[in-house]
């Protein structure tokens, strides 16, 4: 207590003088951990306040020396950086995921990766602590400020995620009474603070009532275009495609879609395929009537091997199948002869990889790589350095917002290996019976059953989707005599094939359940074949997934060896595991669909997009360049603005605004008050800075002091004189050299 006493001053100014830096620090930081540590964010933001505040401590002992607190920033920073980059390089290996698609998209698309928590906790802390103390503490800078403000606006914007209105509330008041405070205390604005009680609580009234005022005053209930059209396929002509260009944390919309027909890139391949099915994304849980990714799952998938575990890659999945042929042989006779055939099989060399290119437009710029099922990302001849999630979803190992053109190399699903699986003998119950008298016996590891095993909970458990009773039985009756789950596949898509649905992407219908499309409508788009597709395989034990990506089919005439991609190729489509075989993919969509998106829109649409984007980098340019300008400017348009203001008027009332205009020009170029200055100081002072207004002092004490009224000839002597040296009132800088002083020439007339 007799410390607290003796130092009682000390502490409160520096109580006074970090707290508010360190309070907008902790409310920034609030928000971005929330995004990223939503399961621990209090714990977290405890663990940033505590490492912010360490950071302005050795801030505060080298601020002092110039010198000394470059370098041991310097330091500080390398640190950062190196201890940055060497997780990262650690998630990625752990994960195949890259920082920045991880860091953009939603947690519910991608699981958690810890080295990448700790990049984010690393890395902000330090930005944000260096930004604040330098910015408040050094050199008062409201804009400077206002780069730790808008951090969490830009994660939230590119995540389209809307940030919490209380966290909102408190960064933007704490922000406002912080800059209130600096312009008492920072080290280079020049003011005399008295720091006392009427201080303090004038500081808590103002960011109390600007707190009130940001949480009662009601936000405007207008949605921008991306809040109303988040998901991928809700194609416009004046959208930006770069947009949509990410992953999303729920399903596309199933009605009312639209789109304009705009080419958005181009694909070719060597494997003779005349569909490519391009994935984007992949969904899991089906929950009222939409489908979103199952955490659980994203989960345990972080801790698999994208590129060897079974269930993430077929080439791995084939491997494992001709390692278990050799060393083991069924009961069944039916079944011993699949192992057979794998027991003469060769592993998939390089011979058998097929390569797909991909030429994006201009306008098109995705974050993932539209990507085949089995594409091979570590081949050696991909163009580019790739990752593939166990997810399945692909990406680039480094984003380019200019990456262009792409070649990729993958293994296709044969004509064989199609035949392979229609004479399966077994379905997925059967083959896991098998499976585990393989792991009992050693033939399979441990850990390839497990994945194996949780594949099919995550993707057949009632635990992750709902499906009628009714679509049940219709799914039992459809594939009543299919011995095998490639049969049982094929019958459902045969089913939608051949019992009168239709495909129409404009439907609307009075029911959105996906029962109604099944039973009653039988009309829809992709997204509600694909829907119905999954979730009757599933319930009939086949692990499914529903995936949104593209078809591409469609021949450009210009060049017939690519396929033209467009907005209307978006596609939603299914994967079905498929026991012995792996995962392979299925088009419950009426084949009709691509005679009618060819249909839509066309060259005209892309046409219109482009002018309109051409013209839209006109305006943004022509805009910013006005901005720019207004800015330059902005004392000359207030000096001419001022001048026509007091271009009419009684003379002395003229003679007394343009007096208060040299006071007001002189305070806002200095850091000083001129307001107590006498006439001759002010006269003074002009003339060292290289200007002279003397017949104007001379005026104001006649008329102010003297009640004399000027003639229009005096006020024109002295207005001329002042607007000759407007520039130096207002620039407020002294000459490089001494000039002469100009003796002070004599109005004429009587004063």
């Amino acid at each position: 207590m007799q410390f607290i006493n003796k130092h009682k001053q000390t502490i409160s100014k520096t109580l006074l003088n970090y707290l508010m830096p360190l309070l907008l620090c902790y409310s920034v930081m609030r928000i971005i951990i929330k995004t990223y540590f939503a399961a621990s964010a209090s714990a977290m933001t405890a663990l940033s306040v505590v490492y912010m505040t360490m950071l302005f401590f050795v801030y505060e002992k080298i601020k002092p020396k110039k010198i000394l607190r470059a370098i041991v920033f310097l330091l500080i920073g390398a640190a950062v950086v190196g201890a940055c980059s060497v997780l990262m390089n650690t998630g990625w290996r752990n994960t195949n995921v890259w920082f920045m698609n991880w860091f953009y998209v939603s947690g519910t698309d991608i699981a958690r990766v810890s080295e990448y928590e700790a990049v984010i906790f690393i890395f902000f802390g330090f930005f944000l602590a260096s930004v604040v103390y330098y910015f408040s503490i050094i050199r008062f800078r409201a804009s400077g400020l206002m780069l730790a403000v808008i951090l969490p606006f830009i994660i939230y914007g590119k995540r389209s995620l809307s940030i919490d209105g209380f966290d909102m509330t408190l960064m933007v008041t704490v922000y406002l009474g912080l800059v209130f405070h600096c312009r008492l205390t920072a080290d280079d604005v020049k003011r005399d603070t008295v720091f006392n009680y009427s201080y303090v609580i004038t500081a808590l009234v103002f960011v109390t009532f600007v707190g009130m005022i940001t949480m009662f005053v009601p936000k405007p209930q207008i949605e921008s275009y991306l809040e109303n059209n988040r998901n991928f396929f809700d194609f416009r002509i004046d959208s930006d495609l770069n947009a949509f260009s990410s992953l999303n944390e729920e399903s596309s919309d199933r009605f009312g879609a639209s789109a304009t027909g705009e080419t958005i890139f181009r694909a070719s391949t060597n494997s003779g395929e005349s569909v490519l099915y391009l994935r984007r994304q992949t969904f899991d849980t089906f929950r009222r009537e939409k489908w979103v990714s199952n955490r659980d799952l994203l989960e345990y998938q972080q801790t698999l091997n994208a590129n060897t575990d079974p269930t993430a890659s077929n080439t791995a999945y084939r491997s494992m199948m001709i390692s278990a042929a050799q060393k083991y042989t069924p009961a069944d006779a039916q079944f011993k002869t699949v192992f057979d055939q794998y027991a003469v099989a060769k592993p998939l060399s390089e011979n058998d990889l097929r390569s797909v290119s991909l030429y994006y437009e201009e306008s098109f710029r995705p974050a993932y790589i539209p990507a085949v099922l089995t594409i091979e990302p570590r081949a050696s001849d991909n163009s580019i350095r790739m990752g593939r999630s166990a997810h399945s979803e692909v990406y680039p190992y480094s984003y380019n917002s200019e990456l262009g053109d792409l070649t990729y190399y993958y293994y296709p699903i044969t004509g064989q290996m199609e035949t392979q699986a229609k004479n399966m003998p077994f379905d997925t119950a059967q083959f896991y019976e098998l499976l585990k008298d393989m792991r009992s016996n050693g033939v399979i590891t441990a850990r390839q059953y497990r994945s194996m095993d949780n594949i099919r909970y995550f993707y057949t458990s009632d635990d992750y989707y709902t499906i009628s009773d009714d679509m049940k039985q219709l799914a039992q009756q459809i594939t009543i005599n299919c011995s095998n789950d490639y049969e049982k596949a094929n019958a459902i898509v045969n089913y939608f094939a051949t019992n009168g649905y239709t495909y129409d992407m404009d439907y609307i219908p009075p029911d959105e359940s996906i029962d109604y499309f099944v039973f009653q409508s039988k009309r829809g788009s992709c997204t509600s074949y694909a829907t119905a597709m999954t979730l009757m395989a599933r319930s009939l034990g086949l692990p499914t997934r529903y995936v949104e990506g593209f078809a591409a089919y469609e021949k450009d005439p210009d060049d017939p060896s690519r396929m033209i991609v467009r907005d209307t190729n978006a596609h939603a489509f299914v994967e079905c595991f498929i026991a012995g075989i792996g995962w392979m993919t299925f088009d419950p969509t009426v084949p009709e669909y691509m005679a009618i998106r060819s249909n839509v829109g066309g060259n005209a649409s892309g046409t219109i997009r482009t002018v309109a984007m051409y013209l839209g980098r006109a305006a943004l340019f022509l805009g910013a360049a006005f901005v720019i300008i207004f800015i330059i400017l902005l004392d000359r348009i207030d000096e001419r603005i001022f001048r026509i203001r007091n271009h009419a008027g009684p003379l002395d009332v003229r003679t007394m605004i343009l007096y208060r205009r040299v006071i007001k020009l002189l305070n806002r170029s200095h850091t000083k008050t001129f307001d107590g200055y006498t006439p001759e100081a002010i006269g003074e002072y002009v003339r060292e800075l290289g200007g002279n207004i003397d017949l104007l002092i001379a005026l104001f004490q006649s008329t102010c002091f003297g009640s004399i009224e000027p003639t229009p000839q005096q006020f024109g002597q002295a207005y001329e004189q002042y607007k000759q040296s407007w520039r130096v009132i207002s620039k407020g800088k002294r000459p490089e050299k001494p000039q002469k002083v100009v003796k002070k020439p004599q109005i004429q007339g009587n004063l």
